[in-house]
């Protein structure tokens, strides 16, 4: 560094020296001015631009207030309306996995459609009745159907709620269990002989075909004079399998399915749409596959079936019984012949349906019998009030058809709780319902047992074939 530039600051130091004040009284102490950063303008919204923006919040829900408040609505005293809190179902039932899980809607996105293209509104159903809100959480009826017909124009959506058999007690079609052959039942021949073949093989007897002899006495651990009683004679139709039909040991081979496929839904405690699906319909596939088959008697899967004509149902103080529904029914599939009866005559009395509920698989084929399945015993007597419902319905069905004076015929209903089927027979007396004798006729957690469930369905078969069938033959068909 030369001896100018220690010159040169120097005299920069001297001349910043000589800028401040001798003394501390000549300096400023006024506090210095702190400079605010400039905030950038806040962006324009573009709705605001456009002029499609929505209100503030609060002042939506102001403007919701004033709309939809009826015009004797109270205000408060500033002048706003007091917000009206929407009426909300409560649902004060515990969940209950043994009903069979339904689909669920939003009541405000269900669509209103016009069904098969008919553009007359009068046809159009009704979206109260479409969702049947008044089921509430009775989960078991909130299922989508095929409504492919139009429900009764005359459904109130007021229905007296029925949980227990003794609520159907005070309706005007009263629903009673009675012990078969109680004074006041009808005992025809035929349901005699019906009643005694389904008390043998509820008893195991003559139920296991003579061909697979070797094979039921090791797995079943049965002694030759349990063998004698159970293995059938070569006269006893409840255990044949013949036009197309499978043989006995192909017979065998499924039932050991379906017995580890109830033991698994047992164990595993799986819902009632489980057992429907591994249990209750290979049942009734394999029982009647062959003959039966057939003749056209068949099974039908109607979980999602609804009652549609609702002033068929029974009433207490004037209203409509809840809806129930069930889960399967024995038909009888029609010939060509016997479809073009059905329909003639259908549309001389302009009837929309032989049942009850309108759901399209159930419009143009008789129903013999129908059958309730739970997970197990814990629903209590709901199956019973599901079959009572439904089977009062339905003989209200036949009045309509046939007449209030004519002869309506025995049903047989079915109920399973778990692995053990039962069965009753409801008949009409006067105007009141009977329930005949709960009966247990087998239970799927042993291989005797599935015999006997498949045995006690062919006998059903075999009563729809020779007994309901002629009967809506010559009432229904042939009436004049």
């Amino acid at each position: 560094m030369g001896v100018s530039d220690i010159y040169s600051r120097t005299n920069i130091i001297s001349i910043w020296l000589d800028s401040h004040p001798e003394s501390s009284d000549g300096y400023d102490t006024a506090p210095v001015q702190q400079l605010t950063p400039r905030i950038p303008p806040k962006r324009r919204r573009l709705a605001s631009i456009s002029g499609n923006g929505m209100p503030p919040r609060k002042l939506r829900k102001d403007m919701s207030l004033v709309k939809d408040r009826p015009a004797s609505s109270p205000t408060k005293s500033n002048g706003f309306p007091t917000p009206q809190t929407p009426h909300r179902r409560q649902n004060s039932e515990p969940h209950d996995q043994d009903k069979t899980p339904k689909a669920s809607f939003a009541i405000n996105s269900a669509p209103r459609l016009l069904l098969h293209g008919n553009s007359d509104p009068e046809d159009e159903p009704e979206l109260e009745d479409e969702l049947e809100l008044e089921d509430g959480p009775e989960s078991e009826d909130n299922v989508s159907e095929d409504t492919s017909a139009p429900p009764d124009s005359s459904t109130s959506s007021v229905s007296s709620r029925v949980d227990r058999l003794a609520d159907l007690h005070l309706s005007d079609m009263p629903v009673k269990l009675v012990e078969y052959g109680t004074k006041g039942c009808t005992i025809t021949q035929a349901l005699e002989s019906f009643w005694r073949d389904i008390c043998k093989i509820s008893k195991g007897c003559r139920v296991i075909p003579q061909d697979i002899r070797e094979e039921a006495l090791k797995e079943m651990d049965l002694d030759e004079e349990d063998g004698t009683y159970h293995l059938a004679r070569g006269d006893d139709t409840a255990t044949q399998t013949q036009d197309g039909g499978l043989t006995s040991h192909q017979v065998w081979a499924r039932t050991k399915e379906i017995h580890e496929a109830a033991l698994e839904c047992s164990n595993a405690r799986l819902s009632e749409a489980a057992w429907n699906s591994e249990v209750h319909s290979r049942l009734f596939r394999l029982a009647l596959q062959g003959d039966y088959r057939s003749k056209g008697i068949w099974y039908q899967d109607v979980t999602a079936a609804r009652i549609r004509e609702r002033k068929l149902l029974a009433k207490v103080g004037g209203l409509s019984i809840q809806s129930k529904m069930v889960d399967y029914a024995l038909v009888i599939k029609p010939s060509v012949k016997m479809e073009g009866q059905i329909r003639s005559r259908m549309r001389t009395l302009k009837l929309k349906s032989l049942s009850a509920s309108h759901a399209e698989y159930m419009r143009f084929e008789p129903c013999a019998s129908f059958m309730e399945t739970k997970r197990g015993p814990e629903g209590g007597d709901k199956g019973h009030v599901q079959l009572g419902t439904w089977i009062g319905t339905n003989f209200n069905k036949l009045k309509q058809m046939v007449g209030n004076d004519a002869n309506l015929p025995a049903i047989p209903l079915l109920i399973s709780y778990g692995h053990n089927w039962n069965l009753m027979i409801a008949q009409m007396k006067d105007n009141e319902l009977l329930l005949l004798s709960d009966r247990m006729l087998g239970s799927t957690n042993t291989l005797l047992g599935i015999y006997q469930v498949l045995a006690a369905i062919r006998r059903l078969a075999k009563w729809a074939d020779e007994q309901y069938r002629p009967w809506f033959e010559k009432t229904f068909l042939e009436q004049s």
